[in-house]
């Protein structure tokens, strides 16, 4: 016997992000059926899902500038603390 329930869409589909808009923000439907706002989108502002991004990591200006583009001002701040004690403590164990 399987506990599969194959009415019920699950996982990133399309189908299962609009049975969790249906049930936690309806007010985004019409905009979404209408090709306003994609179904992603619709789930982000709807804060069902996190946004997101992909960074190139063997290029560190290109990450750099694909932070830039994504992130506020104080979203930087805080991720340029965070690495910098990282970059210090390794520079301090090649010294």
């Amino acid at each position: 016997m399987s506990n599969r329930h194959d009415s019920r869409p699950a996982g990133t589909t399309r189908a299962a992000g609009l049975r969790k808009l249906r049930k936690h923000a309806p007010r985004l439907l019409p905009q979404v059926t209408s090709g306003d706002l994609s179904v992603n989108k619709a789930l982000i502002e709807a804060g069902l899902r996190e946004h997101t991004i992909s960074v190139p990591v063997s290029r560190p200006e290109k990450t750099a500038d694909v932070q830039r583009r994504h992130l506020t001002p104080d979203q930087l701040a805080a991720l340029a603390a965070l690495l910098a004690p990282a970059h210090t403590q390794e520079q301090q164990g090649r010294d």
